[in-house]
């Protein structure tokens, strides 16, 4: 191998960022429940009470699992592209899903996508080069 990509197809690294997401979300819905229903406990009844927990558990575990999977994609397809040494690789995956998170909050979209995809694209990129093998 050149340097370029990675021996692991881009499918399976998808893959593994979604099961991984899926734990993550699993785990942030066991540590606490959305301020929403935390406030509205006391109005909700037990069963309405467990049906809104147990929707916030799964759409954390899906919000977590998309977000994962699809950074795990767009960092396979740049790697194959820039080679796995670049910088550039954890910068475009991490700007391209931290601008989409960004237009999909209430307005005003463009400052969103701005500060969300360039927050997301600086950690990704200072995380990646912190794990550098040196």
């Amino acid at each position: 191998m050149d340097g370029r990509g990675t021996h692991i197809p881009c499918e399976a690294r998808v893959a593994d960022g979604a099961i991984r997401g899926a734990f993550v979300g699993v785990l942030w819905a066991a540590f606490g429940p959305s301020e929403t229903v935390a406030a509205s406990a006391p109005k909700l009844s037990s069963g309405a009470w467990v049906a809104s927990g147990l929707r916030y558990g799964a759409l954390s575990t899906l919000s977590f699992s998309a977000f994962f999977g699809l950074y795990s994609g767009l960092l396979c397809w740049t790697e194959r592209s820039l080679g796995r040494e670049s910088l550039a690789c954890p910068l475009v995956a991490g700007g391209a899903i931290g601008s989409a998170i960004g237009a999909c909050l209430p307005p005003p979209r463009a400052p969103n996508v701005l500060v969300c995809g360039s927050v997301t694209a600086g950690v990704s990129m200072l995380s990646a080069y912190m794990l550098q093998k040196r």
